[in-house]
């Protein structure tokens, strides 16, 4: 077809695929990777679509015995290139959980689930900002759990942390 052997044009398609496909692949996984099955049509498509262009470009060349020998080679593609694809979707929705437990981590108490020192600055800062722009006023309520030391003290510290828990969940309730 250019005048180089076979398995250079394949290499030159495959670089000129990676090229035009990968940033597109790389914005749909990361927008849907929530829609797994519409973003498995859509990779498939684009696979689907660069291999019947191929097989026509050379079944016009080649005849069809050519036609059949690509044939045989998009199925085995296929066959290889969905298990990675599957595995590239789920590392990427295995990341994207790490990183909401990371969130949820860095503003929540991990005892009581209740936003720690760091959201309560944020959410804080956010309200005052709202309440001055509407033009109301705002209340802040703070709970202190007087001698809670003597709780830990003298029960121990497993108690104390049941006893945040429950204070927790009433709070939350």
């Amino acid at each position: 077809m250019l005048g180089l052997p076979y398995d250079q044009v394949d290499w030159i398609a495959l670089g000129f695929i990676s090229i035009a496909a990968g940033p597109v692949l790389y914005v749909s996984l990361k927008k849907q990777a929530n829609q797994l099955i519409t973003t498995w049509y859509a990779i498939s498509s684009l696979l689907l679509l660069a291999e019947c262009t191929e097989m026509a470009t050379r079944y016009f060349y080649a005849g069809w015995n050519g036609w059949l020998i690509h044939l045989a080679d998009a199925a085995g593609m296929t066959l290889l290139t969905v298990p990675l694809l599957y595995f590239a979707i789920a590392d990427l929705r295995n990341r994207e959980d790490t990183e909401r437990r990371l969130h949820d981590l860095a503003f929540h108490d991990q005892l009581t689930g209740l936003p720690n020192r760091e959201k309560f600055q944020q959410s804080l800062e956010t309200s005052i900002e709202a309440a001055r722009l509407a033009g109301t006023q705002l209340a802040v309520l703070f709970i202190n759990l007087d001698r809670f030391k003597n709780v830990n003290d003298t029960f121990g510290h497993a108690f104390g942390d049941r006893l945040l828990v429950e204070a927790a969940e009433r709070l939350k309730n």
